[in-house]
């Protein structure tokens, strides 16, 4: 048995876990907890020094995700990874004091400043939560864990905080969609951005003005415009986007349709909605952008009022810009509209690419897509086509679609010459 005083043993402990290195062999007769199940979470429970008060006791918190409780967390993990992540066995430890007081961890102390300062907040419950395990013999690795909730019990700045870590204060009781959003930030999605709205009826591709969240469609733009449903942990929803789906490898295989330039022409889609991977079709449609200077892809997805999308307000297809930076940017349209329904034509003039909306039924959305489009003839001079992706415009009489010569070199691109 150790004969160094308790305090000591703490602070080394504490400084440990700041530093996010192992805890073997700090304490000799403390044993090591065993590795929870994949995608567990360690949530930790945290006063502040001078404030005792314990908002709700440990069992409320494992409610969130019980297996059991419809529209919680377990639930939206489970449906939006394709049955892939499983939040049940996640772990729930306090209340434990800190050594820090209510005005030094306060929203305006601590915040979303850069650098980010909340996330002092969090290594000052990790440190005095898992210090607490340790010394009543059992260490709690945090590495185990997919992540890292630490709830305190005053008002602080909360959000993601770095290190695998998320910072509450009463979210779990009164916004469960910020609770997800949050974990979802730690395993890796970004916020959504929305464009500004469109100048005509025809789309410019990466045109300016985009805006980070105000993707009402999207659970990760949550707090700004989503379009959310009550719980009884108040607002929850929308769904993940598909985009981010594909990214964090939580769509089923098989599930996305790439519409490529070449050959040129039209292809029919038929999307099932993302909130029901049950029904047939692709989740996702996305559609080669050959921007010179700013390439990337359409998404397209078709949305319906169910499972977490129970609060949008009519099924639609929405289309998003994907750019080279993994952001999605919401196509917005002339007036702010985001929704395409029965009927309606998006167009990309300046990348030959129109999407029309067929028909939407319950169940599914038809969609055809036209990489030869083209609103207006190339004139004489213009580009017409591209030989790699065999585009090839008609150009006015007396010219023809050709390369041109220069310096030698035959170029990829045909102008009206």
């Amino acid at each position: 048995m150790s004969t160094r005083p308790y305090a000591a043993i703490m602070l080394k402990v504490a400084a440990m876990i700041m530093l996010g290195t192992s805890l073997s062999g700090c304490i000799p007769t403390a044993i090591r907890k065993d590795p929870p199940p994949a995608g567990s979470w360690l949530v930790l429970l945290c006063r502040a020094a001078d404030d005792n008060q314990e908002p709700q006791p440990r069992d409320f918190y494992e409610t969130l995700f019980n297996r059991g409780q419809r529209d919680l967390v377990f639930d939206y993990f489970d449906r939006t990874s394709n049955h892939m992540v499983d939040v049940s066995a996640t772990e729930v430890y306090g209340w434990f004091p800190m050594n820090v007081n209510t005005a030094d961890i306060a929203p305006n102390v601590r915040n979303n400043a850069m650098p980010v300062t909340r996330t002092q907040t969090a290594r000052d419950c990790r440190a005095s939560a898992l210090g607490s395990i340790t010394a009543t013999g059992t260490i709690v690795d945090p590495a185990n864990y997919a992540g890292i909730i630490t709830v305190i019990n005053v008002p602080v700045d909360s959000g993601a905080a770095g290190e695998k870590s998320v910072v509450l204060s009463r979210q779990a009781e009164n916004e469960v969609g910020f609770v997800a959003h949050e974990m979802l930030h730690v395993l890796g999605a970004q916020h959504s951005w929305r464009t500004s709205p469109d100048s005509s009826t025809d789309h410019v591709w990466q045109h300016g003005g985009d805006v980070e969240y105000n993707d009402c469609w999207d659970m990760m733009s949550f707090r700004t415009c989503v379009f959310t449903f009550q719980t009884a942990r108040g607002a929850q929803g929308p769904e993940l986007q598909g985009a981010y789906r594909e990214k964090l490898g939580w769509l089923p295989a098989g599930r996305v349709e790439t519409v490529g330039g070449y050959p040129p022409g039209k292809t029919s889609i038929t999307l099932a909605p993302v909130s029901d991977p049950g029904k047939p079709g692709p989740l996702l449609a996305k559609v080669e952008v050959f921007n010179r200077q700013n390439p990337g892809q359409y998404v397209l997805e078709y949305r319906e009022r169910d499972g977490f999308d129970k609060g949008i307000p009519a099924s639609a297809v929405v289309i998003r810009e994907l750019r080279n930076n993994g952001t999605t940017y919401l196509v917005q349209r002339q007036g702010g509209a985001t929704a395409w329904r029965k009927g309606d034509t998006f167009t990309d003039n300046g990348n030959n690419l129109s999407i029309t909306v067929d028909d939407i039924v319950s169940g599914g959305a038809k969609i055809t897509i036209n990489t030869a489009y083209s609103q207006n003839p190339p004139q004489p001079g213009d580009w017409c086509g591209d030989k790699y992706r065999g585009e090839v415009l008609s150009c006015p009489a007396g010219t023809q679609c050709a390369a041109r010569m220069g310096g030698g070199l035959v170029t990829t691109e045909y102008f009206c010459d």
